[in-house]
């Protein structure tokens, strides 16, 4: 997700982007694990050494992967992206919390939308959201006509029947009209929600 807002940034012909769970910036969200993994405990980590040990991360990462972290601060790129994006969360996510997709949204220049979605970082995604992904794709790409099913994708069940293909539920090896190969790969196992 992040990647995808910092490509974005700089490519406008993007026509939009699902962003699920996005962090506004990586050196906050290492602090707040550093916290939150050592609340509780009887050896908390103080502050400053925590910021002493990012201090030492970021210098490793340049040094090894030519690039700095502190460059992974979204709220200085949100402002300046304006594809379109529809940004997702989970509610219960503690590993990066609702809050950075938040900031993002609310700082993100382009059309958007915010879904808070039941469940944590890497709970399944419940068929909604694919429903809404697909719709959001359709208005901004603008697909030649098809058929959908609400809820579909998420049980792995959609059809596709447009001018393109003219068999709304091609078999192995079927081609279109225009004599395009439109096998179903890749279709996900059917998932009840």
């Amino acid at each position: 997700a992040v990647t995808a807002i910092m490509y974005a940034s700089r490519d406008p012909s993007i026509a939009g982007l699902v962003l699920d769970s996005p962090f506004s910036s990586l050196p906050k969200l290492m602090l707040e694990l550093v916290s939150q993994f050592t609340k509780g405990s009887r050896v908390g980590v103080p502050k400053m050494a925590a910021r002493m040990a990012l201090s030492f991360v970021r210098s490793s990462v340049k040094s090894r992967a030519k690039f700095d972290i502190n460059d992974l601060d979204l709220k200085k790129i949100a402002p300046a992206t304006f594809c379109p994006a529809l940004f997702a969360h989970g509610k219960d996510d503690d590993f990066i919390p609702p809050h950075h997709s938040e900031t993002l949204h609310e700082l993100y220049a382009g059309d958007k939308n915010y879904i808070a979605i039941d469940g944590d970082h890497n709970s399944p995604r419940p068929a909604f959201f694919f429903d809404s992904t697909v719709i959001f794709f359709c208005n901004v790409l603008d697909p030649p006509a098809t058929t959908y099913s609400a809820g579909a994708i998420g049980r792995g069940a959609a059809t596709l029947n447009s001018t393109l293909n003219s068999n709304p539920h091609p078999a192995v090896g079927s081609r279109n009209s225009l004599g395009i190969d439109v096998t179903r790969r890749g279709s996900p196992a059917p998932v009840e929600f």
